[in-house]
C-alpha cells in the first residue's frame, strides 16, 4: 500500500472516531463536504476546529455536548463568538483566521439546510493581525545593477581575492 493511501485511510479513521462523539447535525455537513471537492485531511481540520468550538459551547451553556442542538448554535450572539476566540492561549491570526473560516462554513450548511433560521455569524467580525508581506522587505536590483552583476559573473572583475579568481575561471563556461 502507498504511503499516501495509509494517511488517506487513517484520517478517515480519526474523522469516523471524532464523528461518534458529535452530534448528528456535524455528521450531516461532515458528509456534505466529503460529497464536494473538499480533501480529507481539510475535512479533518474543519472537524477538529468544530469539535472544540462546540466543546467550548456546551461548557459555556454548562450542558453536554450531545445535547448541543443547532438551535442553541443558531442563538449565540457576537459575544459569544469572542469569548471563543478569546480563549485561545496565543493570538495567532492565522489559527484564528482558519477556525473562523472552518466555523463560517458549517453555519452556512446550517442555514442552507435548515438547521438553523439564522447564521449569526454572518455579522460577525473579528479584527486580524495581517500577515506582513514578505515581498515588503525585499530590496530589488535596477538596471545598473543587475549588469554590474552579470559583468562580474562573466568577467570576474568584481572579485577580489586570487583564489576566487581561480575559481571564476574554472567555472566560467558553467556559469555564463
Amino acid at each position: 500500500m502507498k504511503y499516501n493511501e495509509e494517511v488517506d485511510i487513517l484520517t478517515m479513521e480519526k474523522i469516523n472516531d471524532l464523528l461518534t462523539e458529535l452530534p448528528q447535525y456535524v455528521k450531516n455537513y461532515i458528509s456534505n463536504l466529503a460529497a464536494g471537492s473538499k480533501s480529507r485531511r481539510t475535512i479533518l481540520n474543519y472537524l477538529y476546529d468544530i469539535r472544540g468550538f462546540l466543546t467550548f459551547t456546551a461548557n459555556a451553556q454548562g450542558i453536554d455536548l450531545m445535547d448541543l442542538t443547532a438551535d442553541t448554535l443558531g442563538q449565540l450572539n457576537n459575544f459569544d463568538f469572542d469569548d471563543y476566540f478569546g480563549s485561545f492561549r496565543t493570538g495567532k491570526s492565522e489559527g484564528k483566521a482558519r477556525k473562523l473560516a472552518a466555523l463560517r462554513s458549517f453555519y452556512k450548511f446550517l442555514k442552507s439546510y435548515g438547521f438553523i433560521a439564522h447564521n449569526p455569524l454572518s455579522e460577525y467580525s473579528i479584527e486580524l493581525k495581517q500577515k506582513k508581506d514578505p515581498r515588503r522587505d525585499l530590496q530589488f536590483m535596477n538596471t545598473e545593477e543587475v549588469n554590474q552583476v552579470m559583468a562580474g559573473v562573466t568577467t570576474g572583475s568584481s572579485l577580489s581575492s586570487e583564489h576566487q579568481k581561480k575559481c571564476n575561471r574554472e567555472n566560467q563556461y558553467r556559469d555564463t
